[in-house]
């Protein structure tokens, strides 16, 4: 299914980042805390952060490399994974 072209401002952008990173994660931290300790839970949580952040940069280009190879406008999330993992598929 394709989607129509919207830009969203800065703020937008910024505020979907924290809400995909974010969510319910938020509810899991006291438990996640407790179980990893406070060390080293203060400095694993910059580097997940970092990670989680890292690999929606690596769906948000894919989803742009494969809509210009396509020539269809920006797919959707599942657009993408189905496009890439039949094209994978057909690779075996």
């Amino acid at each position: 299914m394709l989607v129509k072209e919207k830009r969203t401002s800065n703020m937008q952008t910024m505020m979907h980042i924290m809400k995909a990173n974010i969510g319910t994660g938020i509810l899991a931290m006291p438990s996640a805390f407790m179980n990893a300790g406070l060390y080293v839970g203060l400095v694993s949580l910059p580097i997940l952060c970092m990670l989680c952040t890292h690999c929606m940069h690596i769906l948000v280009r894919a989803n742009n490399i494969l809509s210009e190879r396509l020539g269809t406008g920006k797919l959707e999330y599942q657009d993408v994974s189905c496009v890439i993992f039949f094209r994978i598929k057909k690779n075996f």
